[in-house]
């Protein structure tokens, strides 16, 4: 299992990162146990059901946006999320910054 950085300890990350398999629609993708990271696709499609889950599990939420997927698709629910990822390879460095800087606008407009 990989490792994360919290507050300066190196702790086990327990997180899963769901994606579609071909021929996988977001409302019958089977969800894991425990803290998942879900596509847009899934959130939307989902969003009570996951909201439910974390309520009565205690598991953590996140969603992650596809590299050509816009922050504004999420903007509203940001307060719904434990993270927020967003998936680039490694020619989108500026779309990457880009994408932060909107999540973060936002976010502190919300305030």
């Amino acid at each position: 299992m990989a490792e994360l950085i919290k507050d300066g300890i190196a702790v086990q990350d327990q997180w899963k990162i769901l994606h579609l398999s071909a021929g996988a629609t977001p409302e019958d993708v089977k969800l894991p146990v425990g803290p998942v990271l879900v596509p847009v696709s899934v959130w939307k499609a989902r969003r009570a059901e996951l909201i439910r889950r974390e309520y009565e599990h205690g598991w953590l939420l996140g969603v992650w946006l596809a590299a050509d997927e816009s922050p504004a698709a999420i903007s509203g629910d940001l307060d719904d999320f434990s993270v927020v990822a967003v998936a680039v390879d490694g020619s989108d460095s500026e779309y990457l910054r880009l994408s932060c800087r909107i999540a973060r606008n936002r976010r502190c407009r919300r305030r």
